[in-house]
């Protein structure tokens, strides 16, 4: 099959072995990932995909997209410079060696507008339906849904499906069950309930969804949100949008903070929002709401450790500012779930070159699972753990040195496509991945369905 030929040319094996000092914490708790293949370990000296597929990009009526990021600059969740440069958002600082990464006011659910915007300047994008293998629907559903109606939500958002599904209908693409797909730039459980029942709608099932989030699978038995689990489930996992996005090939994670002279991180605005945050806190020996810099110029260099910074500031530039100064000189940063099982700072931290450290006891629900081995550049740790009193300096500092020194290495190879570079920069990022595994889902599919008809 095609795509096995393709996984094996730009998907090699990582280049990378873990040192012969690996202690047995590390044997233990790793993830134990199933992955078709890694990245390869040389990714920024110029790695080109062949995708050899052509996509063509619906033109929507400007209510289902256009005119509700116009809409949502006025209310209250977002401001007009998150919106800017493609979803990016409006640049607050240059950093990296050669200055080539971009510090950006970036909205964490803007997907729907940069996913548009890459498709739009895709090189892969084809203005002759007749030619496309994949058609995108650029719909900013997430994005409608934030944008509340204090008299009927519902109603608001049931004239923007009903138009959807409408414009859909009417394509010939789509009645003949050609490969469509989209994004949705919100955790999936928030668009399969009673106010955006999105992926409910039957229609949608017979798209393919690029998402930040995809809710687990049940498990025999097991409780949970059925009408998230009856809703549409082919969902491909892409990163959060970060703050950090490259303008170059040379940017390099490792090429600044390179004083990481905080053992530990706990970047959480509210720690009390989960029993296991509140556990963390406490097995902190510093706390503080300052930026790195106030911090260290107002205690004695080196005084603590393990720090908890609570993130949460009223100007969102400072709180950026403040996240980032913290992560790019810390070693480990710690992400416990809050309101949902991943967090945004998993990826900041990724493009900070801080290892993340994640507490997910079933499979790791971040993006490209499928694709990336998860133990080659963070640390998975059991919950019950930490609950049970065991302490997280403890576990950390039982690493061996060179592996840490291996992980960051490897965070500097992975993070080019862990974010989305500027619009015109040329920058491979999560894009790629992201379509090398629509194209394998397509696939799969298509395989199924061959194999159906042999048995029949």
């Amino acid at each position: 099959m095609w795509w096995k030929t393709v996984f094996e040319i730009l998907l090699v094996t990582f280049s990378v072995t873990m040192v012969t000092g690996m202690s047995d914490f590390l044997r233990q708790n790793y993830f134990r990932v199933i992955y078709r293949k890694s990245l390869p370990a040389d990714l920024k000296a110029g790695f080109k995909m062949d995708f050899p597929y052509k996509i063509y990009v619906y033109n929507l009526p400007p209510a289902l997209n256009e005119n509700i990021v116009k809409e949502i600059t006025k209310t209250n969740h977002v401001t007009k410079g998150m919106m800017t440069a493609s979803g990016l958002g409006r640049e607050i600082a240059k950093m990296g060696k050669y200055e080539d990464m971009s510090i950006r006011d970036t909205f964490q659910f803007s997907l729907e507008v940069i996913m548009h915007q890459k498709m739009l300047n895709s090189p892969y994008r084809t203005l002759d339906p007749d030619a496309a293998d994949f058609f995108y629907v650029p719909a900013y559903t997430a994005l409608r849904c934030i944008v509340k109606d204090k008299d009927c939500q519902s109603c608001l958002f049931n004239r923007f499906l009903s138009a959807l599904v409408s414009f859909l209908q009417q394509q010939p693409y789509f009645k003949e069950k050609r490969p469509h797909f989209s994004a949705i730039g919100k955790i999936h459980r928030e668009l399969a309930d009673f106010e955006c029942p999105y992926l409910l709608y039957p229609v949608m099932k017979e798209l393919t969804f690029f998402a930040i989030e995809k809710e687990a699978a049940l498990e025999p038995g097991a409780g949970g949100n059925l009408l998230v689990h009856q809703a549409a489930q082919s969902l491909i996992v892409m990163p959060y949008p970060s703050y950090i996005h490259f303008t170059a090939n040379t940017a390099s994670v490792m090429g600044y903070g390179s004083q990481r002279t905080v053992f530990a991180l706990l970047p959480v605005a509210h720690p009390e929002e989960s029993t296991l945050s509140t556990k963390l806190s406490a097995q902190f020996n510093g706390s503080t709401t300052y930026s790195y810099g106030k911090y260290f110029r107002n205690y004695k260099h080196g005084q603590y450790d393990m720090i908890h910074v609570n993130t949460d500031a009223r100007d969102n530039e400072i709180m950026i500012r403040k996240t980032i100064s913290w992560m790019t000189h810390s070693t480990f940063c710690l992400h416990p779930p809050g309101e949902s099982s991943t967090r945004r700072s998993f990826y900041d931290s990724i493009l900070c070159g801080c290892i993340p450290v994640i507490f997910i006891d079933k499979a790791i629900p971040y993006a490209f699972p499928s694709s990336l081995d998860y133990s080659k550049f963070s640390v998975g740790i059991k919950q019950i753990d930490i609950l049970q009193g065991k302490n997280i300096g403890d576990i950390l500092r039982s690493i061996n040195p060179n592996v840490v020194k291996q992980l960051q290495r490897n965070l500097d190879i992975i993070s080019q496509r862990m974010q989305y570079s500027v619009p015109k920069a040329n920058v491979p990022d999560a894009i790629d991945i992201a379509l090398l595994e629509l194209a394998k889902t397509i696939e799969d599919t298509e395989n199924e369905k061959d194999e159906k008809k042999k048995l029949m």
